[in-house]
C-alpha cells in the first residue's frame, strides 16, 4: 500500500487511509467533480457576461529636462545649490503623483461631456457618475476613490516615459479623463516651477545686491590703492598688492555678472508658459470596449471548481474513514458536537 494519509490512534484499530483509497473515490465521483466544474465555468462565465462594458486609454509623456539658473560649478561658491544642476523629477515621481489628492482632486472637479455616449449628460466627475448632491464633500471624496481605482500608472526604466491607463464604463470619458490627466500634471509642474523660480528670484536678487556692495568696496581699495602708489612698478611689494587687489575686482565682477544671469533667468523661468511635459502618445476615444476575456475567466472557474470538488471528496471520505475506524480525534470532535447540541443554550 501507498503512504498513509491518516492512520488510527494505537488505542484504536491501526487501519490506514491510503492514497490509491483516495485516488479511487476521486475516480468514482469524477462526475459529480466535472459537473461542479461545469457549474463554475458557466457561472463565472454568465457574470463576466453580463459585467458592463469597460474602455480604456493609454497616454504616456516624458518630463522635460530643466537646468538650474546658476551653472553647478558655481552653485557651492555662490550659497545657491539649490538653484544648480537638473531639476527634472524622476519618471517614479510622476507615477506617485498621478494617485495624489494634488491631481485627483482637481481631475474630479473639471466638467465632463460624454453627448450621446451616455444618458447622464455632463458636469462635474460626480454628477456624470450619478453622485447624490454631486457637490457635497461625500460625493467628491467618493468620485476621488473612483477615479484612483480607474487608474494605472507605470514607467519604464530604459527610457524614463511614463505610461497611463484609464479605464471607465464610458469611452469618451475614459479619453476626457486622461486628457484630463496630463494637463493636470503638466499644470502641476508649471506651479511648482514658477513657485521655485520666485524663490530663486528673490534669493538671487539679494545676493545680487550684497556682490554689487562687494564689487564696490573692491575696486574702490584698487582705485585708492593706484592714487597713492602711481610708481608701483618700481617696488615689487606695491606690484604685489597691486596684483591682489586687481585679482579681487575680477572675482567680484565675475561672481556680479553669474548673479546678474542668474537673476534674469530666475525671472523668465518665473513668467515661463511653456508646457513642461512632452506627451508621447494623446487621448484618443476608443474605438471598442476591453476584452471580457470570458473563454479564460470560464477555465479559471473550472479550475477552481474541479478543486473545490476535490477538497470537498477528500474531507468527506477523511471523515467517513476515522468514524469507521473510531479514531480518538474523531470521537472526540463526534462527543464534542453532542455535548453542544444538547447544552441547554441550544435547545
Amino acid at each position: 500500500m501507498g503512504a498513509p494519509i491518516f492512520e488510527a490512534s494505537t488505542r484504536t484499530p491501526g487501519v490506514e487511509l491510503s492514497a490509491p483509497l483516495l485516488a479511487g473515490v476521486l475516480a468514482r465521483r469524477k462526475l459529480a467533480i466535472i459537473l461542479l466544474a461545469a457549474v463554475a465555468a458557466t457561472t463565472a462565465m454568465i457574470v463576466t457576461a453580463v459585467q458592463p462594458a469597460t474602455f480604456s486609454v493609454v497616454v504616456s509623456f516624458t518630463p522635460q529636462r530643466t537646468r538650474g539658473a546658476v551653472p553647478s560649478s558655481l552653485g557651492g561658491v555662490l550659497g545657491l545649490s539649490a538653484l544648480a544642476g537638473d531639476r527634472s523629477q524622476s519618471p517614479a515621481f510622476y507615477v506617485e503623483l498621478l494617485h495624489t489628492q494634488a491631481i485627483l482632486r482637481k481631475v474630479v472637479g473639471e466638467r465632463y461631456s460624454l453627448g450621446t455616449d451616455s444618458g447622464k449628460g455632463s458636469g462635474t466627475l460626480p454628477a456624470v457618475w450619478g453622485q447624490r448632491d454631486p457637490s457635497s464633500a461625500r460625493a467628491i471624496e467618493k468620485s476621488i476613490e473612483n477615479l484612483d481605482q480607474s487608474i494605472r500608472a507605470g514607467y519604464s526604466m530604459q527610457t524614463g516615459v511614463v505610461s497611463v491607463t484609464v479605464t471607465t464604463g464610458s469611452a469618451t470619458l475614459s479619453a476626457q479623463l486622461a486628457a484630463q490627466l496630463l494637463a493636470s500634471v503638466d499644470a502641476f509642474n508649471r506651479e511648482a516651477q514658477r513657485g521655485e523660480a520666485a524663490q530663486q528670484r528673490a534669493f538671487t536678487g539679494q545676493r545680487l545686491a550684497e556682490f554689487r556692495n562687494e564689487l564696490s568696496v573692491a575696486e574702490s581699495r584698487l582705485q585708492d590703492f593706484l592714487q597713492r602708489n602711481r610708481d608701483f612698478a618700481t617696488s615689487s611689494q606695491a606690484a604685489f598688492d597691486r596684483e591682489r587687489l586687481a585679482r579681487e575686482v575680477a572675482l567680484r565682477q565675475q561672481m556680479y555678472i553669474t548673479l546678474t544671469q542668474a537673476f534674469e533667468q530666475a525671472r523668465m523661468e518665473e513668467m515661463r508658459s511653456a508646457p513642461q511635459i512632452t506627451v508621447i502618445q494623446m487621448a484618443e476615444v476608443p474605438l471598442r470596449a476591453n476584452s471580457k476575456d470570458i473563454v479564460w475567466k470560464g477555465l479559471i472557474g473550472a479550475l477552481l471548481g474541479a478543486l473545490v470538488g476535490v477538497a470537498a471528496l477528500l474531507i468527506r471520505e477523511v471523515l467517513r474513514h476515522a468514524g469507521s475506524t473510531q479514531a480518538r480525534w474523531h470521537s472526540e470532535w463526534a462527543e464534542g458536537r453532542h455535548r453542544r447540541k444538547d447544552s441547554p443554550g441550544r435547545r
